[in-house]
């Protein structure tokens, strides 16, 4: 029985990346379905080698420690958030909403401010903004092949999954730091918005203990799962200030003495990211009262 780590999974059929490197192909046992198991890129796994044409088929997956829904993927150690200051213009409502999707999943975020040569005010405002909430934040040029390989640290001996817009630069810096041309989308001229590129899942490796997961481009993001109760909890500003509130159960929208949106009147919180929230709030009541 050998043991490896599930690199790819395309139409059924798994690639394994071996303990000793050696790269297999897999299917998963029948009586998985029956035991309510589905085999995950990133899960690690004993698995049967197959003879000659025959493929073998993996007999156990490991506990996990931590498991994405979207994309689907197991035994990740934190999402590297890229944010583009312009080509395509940032979209703050977009990336609060991405953001509270990996904090509910209590998967530590890293933020990447992209393409700050096009607009270094913007981007250093941005930089700063992001750190004030407490999220590890790094800016750079994404042609400035230097100021990428600062980043190398963050990632090694790391599973690391890649989100953001398209284009936003998450095939370039994958592309670098695995050292293998992955396609890389573009803006189209006519919409400026990003080609999908990236069409499987799989985890790119360099070999090196560096494991990349390059996500597709995205342009909405359905909190539907999420209690318009609950929505706060998944702001770490908001956090800080539990208890302090005037009522207990505090929504931080209307009410009177709330800790949250005196910290956004003194400019201590976020304007902007706090509206992003105001909007979300709004959107999960509708959402629940219309659900009946």
């Amino acid at each position: 029985m050998a043991k490896g780590k599930i690199i790819r999974l395309l139409g059924g059929f798994y690639t394994i990346k071996t303990e000793d490197g050696k790269i297999v192909e897999s299917r998963a046992k029948g009586n998985f379905r029956h035991k309510d198991i589905a085999p995950l890129v990133g899960d690690y796994v004993n698995f049967k080698e197959g003879e000659g044409d025959t493929l073998g088929y993996i007999e156990k997956v490991y506990p996990r420690t931590s498991v994405m829904l979207r994309p689907p993927v197991a035994n990740v150690d934190q999402v590297m958030v890229i944010i583009p200051v312009e080509q395509p213009k940032y979209n703050l409502d977009l990336i609060t909403k991405l953001l509270v999707h990996y904090e509910r999943q209590k998967i530590p975020i890293i933020i990447v401010i992209s393409k700050i040569d096009l607009d270094c005010h913007e981007g250093e405002f941005l930089k700063q903004q992001f750190q004030r909430i407490g999220y590890p934040t790094y800016s750079l040029v994404l042609t400035d092949k230097e100021q990428v390989e600062t980043l190398r640290p963050l990632l090694q001996d790391k599973t690391t999954v890649l989100a953001g817009v398209s284009a936003a630069g998450k095939s370039t810096l994958t592309t670098h730091f695995i050292d293998e041309e992955v396609k890389v989308g573009g803006l189209s001229a006519k919409t400026q918005r990003g080609k999908h590129t990236t069409r499987h899942n799989e985890l790119f490796d360099n070999g090196e203990g560096i494991y990349i997961l390059d996500t597709p481009g995205f342009s909405s993001i359905d909190l539907r799962e999420i209690e318009s109760d609950s929505l706060k909890n998944y702001f770490p500003e908001f956090l800080k200030l539990e208890g302090t509130c005037k009522f207990m159960n505090c929504s931080h929208s209307k009410e009177p003495g709330c800790a949250v949106k005196q910290e956004v009147e003194q400019g201590i919180i976020w304007d902007e990211r706090y509206q992003s929230y105001i909007k979300m709030y709004e959107e999960q009541k509708d959402k629940e009262k219309h659900q009946w």
